[in-house]
């Protein structure tokens, strides 16, 4: 009997075992074993992969938060339409075999962007934080108990990308760990135009969209905001204030030398809606140069003490965009452009509400092209009221403003390099100024200096040298008749004892700003073998010597000195020298004439006898023409 049901008992085991995976099963359960386990119903908990196999299941996350040990194998999921940092921790902290996909799931952004769609700054134990944009995706995995990761790259954006800039509020992207995405308000706004500027150069692919930098209603202080590099996947990035009151959105330019935005080396911007001003003095407000372009419009240019409202420097560009532009404050010049650039401002109204100062609204140098014809000016500034030239350019640039009244109490001035003229001869030559960009010069410098009188003989029938000539200058007709300037020409050299030669004088209806009479010099001898006089030397000396029974020595050419006098030999009456002539500077302005005539004195010639006088030395004529 006891063996039968032993036997019995062994035939229904397995039919017993086999029971527990019959009928109803729990919830989550499968039928199957566990190694070294009995079977039957099995907690699906207890087969699921290992940490190392992705699973796809969803780990959700909506503020700041560490990655839990129970996260390796899930699919992280980052959300709540908010900026957090998300942390994770030392990869010996995790499973050896962790991996995770971390997705931000804020994304599909809208055109300009959305309080729903934010970045998410990622903390990876032993690397630099980063922010995860809006539709980013990465791959984790712990190697060895280092953490690898995908670099998810620049965020290609879906759509147009918008930047908020609140400098009151707002944080650093670029801190230690990032405060903000800059996509939304307030504390979630970029704290500078620069680190606006920088995220779209450095993270984000604009994928054909036009990105827009936005900044709140502020009166804020920002120097030097460069925009340096080209970006990617579009030209150019909106820089913007409130477009219909400027004036809502002061941007204040602070110390010396500094500027508010600068677009260089391919950086391209359109600034729009702010007002400018300085607090301290030389300072620029839009710089371009070196490639970069920075368009501009609906602006107000503020007070500007000592400085530059627009600069461009060699190969940049600045134009106006669109809208009205207003000049409210004081400057040294609203356009600047030390070398080649172009500024188009064709067709814009500037309203000018204040009567300004400023040295020269254009103000350009070297090869600059500037074309603003069609412009409009209003307001109490506009016209002649305010002080300061209309521009300041020289010759190699080019201004083109037709059809445009551009606003200075004074004359446009052509900043051209003076033109120096010599002229060591002629008689009634006409002369006729140069011409710099189609105007005449505004100041002609003349230094007019008479000729020298000829030295006397010495000897036989010894006569006197003979007087020097006078240079002239005159409006028109003979130069030296009722002339405007004269410098006349020194005496000639004597042959009486005790009798001297007088210098040049000067005359005409004009005033010479320096007015020199010429020199005299020494009387002839009656005494025998002795040596003739010197001349006068002039302002540029070169006054002949005195002979010793000999011929007097000649003056030095188109100087005005005098001839030296000839020795006595043993016939007595020696000569004396000619005086120099006169010397006349004198700067004539506002305006510079049209033409004029000259005569330069000609050279005078020595007495004879003898022994022959020294020839007295023409004069000389030198005209400045400065612009």
């Amino acid at each position: 009997m006891k063996r039968f049901l032993l036997a019995l008992a062994l035939l229904l085991v397995p039919s017993a075992g086999w029971a527990q995976c019959n009928g109803v099963f729990s919830a989550n359960t499968v039928c199957g074993s566990i190694a070294g386990g009995i079977p039957g119903q099995v907690a699906t908990t207890a087969i699921l992969p290992s940490p190392g196999i992705p699973t796809n299941v969803r780990s959700a996350y909506t503020g700041t938060a560490s990655m839990a040990t129970t996260d390796c194998g899930k699919t992280v999921a980052l959300g709540g339409s908010a900026f957090f940092n998300f942390t994770i921790n030392a990869a010996s902290t995790y499973n050896a075999a962790c991996q995770a996909t971390i997705v931000n799931e804020d994304s599909n952004c809208p055109a300009n962007g959305a309080a729903t769609c934010r970045g998410k700054a990622i903390s990876i134990n032993g690397y630099t934080a980063f922010i995860l944009w809006p539709g980013q995706t990465f791959n984790l995995l712990n190697q060895n108990n280092v953490w690898q990761y995908t670099q998810p790259g620049r965020w290609v954006v879906q759509a147009l990308p918008l930047f908020n800039i609140n400098h009151a509020s707002g944080g650093n992207p670029f801190a230690a760990t990032p405060a903000t995405d800059c996509l939304g308000s307030g504390t979630g706004a970029c704290n500078t135009i620069q680190n606006c500027i920088l995220i779209i150069e450095g993270m984000i692919d604009n994928n054909g969209f036009g990105p827009t930098c936005k900044n709140v209603a502020e009166t804020f202080t920002e120097n030097n905001a460069q925009h340096t590099h080209p970006i990617i996947g579009y030209h150019v990035i909106s820089i913007t204030g409130d477009t219909t009151t400027p004036a809502n959105v002061v941007w204040q330019v602070s110390g010396s030398g500094n500027a508010g935005y600068v677009g260089r080396d391919t950086g391209m911007a359109i600034l729009q809606g702010f007002k400018f001003v300085s607090t301290g003095t030389g300072n620029t407000f839009i710089q371009a140069g070196q490639s970069g372009i920075a368009d501009f419009g609906s602006i107000e240019f503020g007070s500007n003490t000592s400085g530059v409202d627009i600069q461009v420097t060699p190969a940049g560009a600045a134009n106006w965009f669109g809208g009205t532009l207003t000049v409210s404050g004081n400057m040294s010049a609203f356009v600047q452009m030390p070398g080649d650039g172009h500024v188009l401002l064709d067709g814009a109204t500037i309203s000018m509400p204040n009567v300004l100062t400023f040295f020269a609204f254009f103000q350009l140098n070297g090869p600059a092209n500037v074309s603003a014809t069609s412009m409009t000016f209003t307001g109490a500034g506009s016209g002649a009221a305010s002080t300061g030239a209309q521009w300041l350019i020289d010759r190699y640039t080019n201004l083109n403003i037709a059809s445009s009244v551009i606003p200075g109490a004074s004359n446009g001035l052509y900043n051209c390099q003076p033109v120096v003229s010599v002229f060591t001869s002629g008689t009634n030559t006409t002369f006729t100024p140069a011409t710099c960009n189609g105007l005449f010069p505004l100041v002609l410098e003349l230094e007019i200096q008479g000729g020298g009188g000829g030295g006397g003989a010495s000897g036989t029938a010894a006569t006197a040298g003979t007087a020097g000539n006078p240079s002239c200058w005159n409006i028109s007709g003979t130069a030296c008749t009722s002339p405007i300037y004269q410098a006349g020409g020194g005496g000639g050299g004597t042959v009486t004892v005790g009798n001297i030669s007088t210098g040049g004088t000067i005359s005409g209806s004009g005033t010479c700003n320096d007015a020199i009479i010429g020199g005299t010099a020494g009387s002839g001898s009656n005494q025998g073998n002795t040596p003739g006089a010197s001349g006068a030397s002039s302002a540029f000396g070169g006054a002949g010597g005195g002979g010793f029974s000999t011929a007097g020595g000649n003056a030095s050419a188109n100087t005005g000195a005098g001839g030296g006098g000839a020795g006595v030999g043993a016939t007595v009456n020696g000569g004396g020298g000619g005086g120099s002539g006169a010397l006349c500077r004198v700067m004539i302005t506002n305006p510079a004439p049209r033409t004029a005539v000259y005569t330069v004195g000609a050279s005078a010639a020595g007495g004879t006898g003898t022994f022959a006088g020294g020839t007295g030395a023409a004069g000389r004529i030198k005209a400045i023409q400065r612009w």
